[in-house]
């Protein structure tokens, strides 16, 4: 039992495999300003477009009604899709990482709310694709679903059981979606979480 006995690993994506700070930063500021939002002086602040789905984002944290909402996340990615989306970078040694544990024949999924397209342009720009044996994402015309639900989407593709996958990521979201699978779960501490996320 436990992590030597995993065969499937389902990885996160975002403060997990690439850093897409500059991404949130670049991208959220450009549209709170054109859309006349304050933009706050503490790029860090921005971290909260990092985590949950646009669509709850903008309802919790702006009061939007769930119609405006949906406005204001086509709006957002209109900059996303044309520049935001390539101002992400792997974090360095992830390539190193996906080599060895495909040499000890593991199976390597991805789970993550970003969009299924945009997570196979970033791999694909990075070389990163042929890891993959399950790219789950969401589409854009549902981006509200949970993360248990894409990482059980990812362990059905996978074929794999619960005792035998692990799911890695930086927020207490992946660690909670690994419990729903009943599997086991490591929480990363270079992303966008912190250690309190995962106690």
């Amino acid at each position: 039992k436990g992590i030597l006995n995993m065969k499937y690993i389902i990885f996160d994506l975002d403060g997990t495999l690439i850093d897409s700070m500059p991404t949130w930063h670049g991208t959220g500021a450009a549209f709170l300003e054109k859309h006349g939002f304050a933009v706050p002086e503490d790029e860090n602040e921005l971290n909260f477009f990092i985590g949950p789905p646009l669509l709850v984002t903008f309802q919790e944290r702006y009061g939007a009604d769930p119609q405006t909402a949906e406005e204001l996340v086509k709006k957002y990615r209109e900059r996303y899709t044309n520049i935001g989306v390539y101002e992400s970078e792997p974090y360095d040694g992830i390539e190193q990482l996906l080599q060895a544990l495909k040499q000890d024949g593991l199976k390597i999924g991805i789970a993550s709310s970003k969009p299924k397209k945009y997570i196979e342009t970033l791999l694909e720009r990075d070389g990163l694709i042929k890891y993959f044996d399950s790219v789950c994402g969401v589409s854009f015309t549902v981006d509200c679903e949970s993360k248990a639900n894409i990482i059980a989407r990812c362990m059905a593709e996978l074929n794999s059981p619960p005792e035998e996958t692990m799911m890695v990521g930086d927020k207490r979201y992946d660690i909670e979606g690994a419990k729903a699978n009943g599997m086991l779960s490591v929480g990363v501490l270079w992303g966008y979480g912190s250690k309190f996320e995962f106690i």
